[in-house]
């Protein structure tokens, strides 16, 4: 946090009690109802994400015509191992609904003031009736189906360079070529991707990243750092189904 806020950027602290993955979808839901409509956001997940050109360049080309953006994971429900199992432990009375959807990462979001707003809040007042852990995509997945958002949001295909979400490259019908160039994750044209979400997930990408932003020895740190902290019960011991 000292080091976001050595390069001039506001860092506002909030109490957690349910999880930062759902709260901060209220949170943002209270700072963008503040804005002017056409005031533009971004919201991302902490850690795994890495924007790679001006945050106003992604923001033109993904809401030049929406109000809303966020990008498809390349995958439905029922064919991801992963989302599925999240789907039957949150929310096994909605399986039937929502299982042929598309998926779209709630990891990167981007929109406009009031319209964003709204969105965000209804996420909150969906996910609060997750089970455990972790059901914010799901619920973002839901609101995504229903009006005004669904005509109003660009459904950015797996395919776009403008957020990259590193672990649908795997998927079979994705297309998108992503390489690491001198620690930059580039597109099949050699251009890097606008934002690059989960890059932390390949080892060898992440120590590339993280190297060219000179961060590497401070991520190791704070997962020490969060390590110890659990074992002293300083930290939430979350053991999502996936740990189990």
């Amino acid at each position: 946090m000292a080091r976001i806020a050595s390069h001039g950027i506001a860092v506002i602290r909030c109490v957690s009690r349910r999880g930062v993955n759902e709260e901060r979808f209220r949170d943002v839901a209270a700072f963008a109802s503040t804005l002017a409509e056409e005031d533009r956001l971004l919201v991302t997940d902490v850690r795994d994400v890495a924007f790679q050109r001006p945050i106003s360049e992604v923001l033109d080309e993904t809401l030049k015509q929406s109000q809303i953006a966020c990008a498809s994971e390349g995958v439905d429900y029922c064919n991801s191992t992963w989302n599925m199992e999240n789907l039957k432990s949150n929310f096994p009375d909605r399986i039937n609904e929502i299982s042929d959807f598309e998926i779209y990462c709630a990891g990167v979001i981007a929109g406009k003031g009031g319209v964003l707003s709204e969105f965000c809040r209804k996420i909150w007042e969906t996910s609060i009736h997750a089970n455990s852990f972790n059901g914010d995509q799901i619920a973002m997945n839901v609101v995504l189906r229903t009006e005004p958002f669904t005509k109003c949001t660009n459904f950015l295909d797996v395919n776009n360079t403008s957020i990259c979400h590193y672990g649908s490259l795997a998927h079979h019908n994705t297309d998108l070529s992503v390489r690491v160039k001198n620690g930059t994750c580039v597109a099949s044209d050699g251009n890097p991707v606008g934002i690059v979400h989960q890059y932390t997930r390949d080892r060898s990408t992440r120590h590339s990243v993280l190297r060219k932003h000179k961060v590497l020895l401070t991520f190791y740190t704070g997962k020490l750092g969060e390590a110890v902290g659990k074992r002293l019960g300083y930290v939430p011991g979350w053991t999502p189904y996936w740990k189990l």
